[in-house]
């Protein structure tokens, strides 16, 4: 039976208060075959800390999520990229999908389905279209944990160095390049964003975002208009 090593890529920055869960699950249900590393955009918490203290493949690299995570693609040594953030769980069940689907080279990359971590009903509605968005217009955040070939990666030229919307630019390209697949099996989110910034407020704000991306606006006007209404 072939080996799939994959590389568990977390970006950071000031997340000592979650890393701690995250680690306690990836340790859980990962094997030797798994690497994670993780990269720091310069935290002023104790992110490196205890980064430190779970894994041995620890860097810091220039702050920006995109750029961190292609630092973390090129000292990657899996055939497989899964890129997580920190607020988000990788079950068990996703992960035993996600090594028994990419030994077969038939699929290029994709992502999983995503579930909020709360038990409230509103944002159990905000998962179930959040869903529906990823499988039928193929709009994928990064909090879905995007998985690709690392050769197929490269070939891309990773991610676009854009201070916003590099994962769903990527993924865009991620689908054009070659076969895809949404997985049923879930990620838990963290729900702190909704929590803290109102759940009818931050699901408005993420959809004109996203509607202004493909309209043509510029990532970096975006970034302004993300934090003017933050």
């Amino acid at each position: 039976m072939r080996i799939v090593k994959i590389s568990i890529i977390v970006p950071t920055l000031n997340e000592s208060l979650l890393l701690p869960k995250l680690f306690c699950h990836l340790n859980k249900i990962i094997d030797s075959q798994t690497e994670i590393i993780v990269v720091d955009g310069g935290s002023t918490d104790n992110t490196l800390e205890i980064a430190e203290r779970h894994c041995s493949k620890v860097f810091v690299a220039k702050q920006g999520r995109s750029a961190q995570m292609d630092y973390g693609a090129h000292v990657a040594t899996g055939e497989i990229l899964l890129f997580l953030h920190a607020d988000s769980i990788l079950t068990p069940d996703a992960f035993k999908r996600l090594k028994e689907l990419l030994k077969k080279k038939s699929y290029t990359g994709g992502a999983f389905s995503l579930q909020i971590d709360s038990n409230r009903f509103l944002l159990k509605i905000v998962s179930h279209f959040a869903n529906l968005r990823a499988r039928f217009l193929h709009l994928v955040y990064g909090d879905q944990g995007i998985f690709v070939r690392k050769k197929h990666f490269m070939d891309l030229k990773g991610f676009s160095a854009v201070p916003i919307m590099e994962d769903v630019e990527f993924y865009g390209r991620l689908k054009k390049s070659g076969k895809i697949i949404l997985l049923h099996e879930k990620i838990l989110t963290s729900a702190r964003r909704w929590e803290q910034e109102g759940i009818f407020y931050t699901t408005l704000r993420n959809g004109f975002l996203l509607f202004m991306y493909f309209i043509g606006v510029p990532a970096e006007r975006l970034q302004k208009l993300y934090l003017h209404i933050r």
